[in-house]
Parts: C-alpha cells; sequence; structure tokens
C-alpha cells in the first residue's frame, strides 16, 4: 500500500468532483452567492459611513475547530489581501461556545 501514491493518483478525480459541484446549484454555490452579497453590503456599509468602526470593530468573524480553525485562518488571510479595508478575525468555534452558546459555562482565557 502507498497512501501518498493513491492520494496523489486521486488528484484528478478530486479536481473533477469540485469543478462539478460548482457547476450545479448546490450549496457552496448558494453559500458563495450569499457570502458575496453580505460582503458587497458591508463594503458600502462602511464606504457610506453607516457602520461605526473602531480598532475592535469586526466586519467578517471566521470560527472553527482544529483543522477548520486552520482553514478558517488561511482563508481569513486570503480575504484580508483582497479586502485590505475590512477588519477580518478568527476565532476558536469553542471559545465562542463556552463565551455564548451552551448552557455549562467554560472559563476563557484571552477574551
Amino acid at each position: 500500500d502507498d497512501p501518498v501514491g493513491y492520494d496523489i493518483g486521486d488528484i484528478p478525480r478530486a479536481c473533477n468532483a469540485i469543478q462539478s459541484d460548482w457547476q450545479e446549484i448546490g450549496l457552496n454555490r448558494l453559500t458563495a452567492w450569499n457570502f458575496s452579497r453580505a460582503v458587497e453590503r458591508r463594503m458600502k456599509a462602511i464606504s457610506d459611513g453607516v457602520v461605526d468602526r473602531h480598532a475592535k470593530s469586526v466586519d467578517i468573524l471566521l470560527t472553527g475547530c482544529e483543522v477548520s480553525l486552520w482553514m478558517a485562518e488561511q482563508f481569513a488571510s486570503d480575504l484580508q489581501k483582497a479586502f485590505p479595508k475590512l477588519f477580518i478575525r478568527t476565532a476558536s468555534s469553542n471559545k465562542l461556545l463556552g463565551l455564548y452558546g451552551q448552557g455549562l459555562s467554560v472559563p476563557c482565557i484571552g477574551f
């Protein structure tokens, strides 16, 4: 067994699956469309002066846990390059749940 060779050999199939997924009107395409509209509305609100911004403002908050947090951080980095005037932050979903979203309060360090 050669797991690396298998993964490399699977790249064309994976790329084709991604391409065909975006051809259909599915959740990925719908999510991307809604996200782009939300970013556009936020940028317009900022340029129109509707949004009161300060040093701790957050325009886009991306969350995740473990590997998905790493992916969110990479996406945030790319978004920041594309939209330098937006305040884009990442946070651990576990920390947010500890602060706001579960019945059992969990102490969160750094907030």
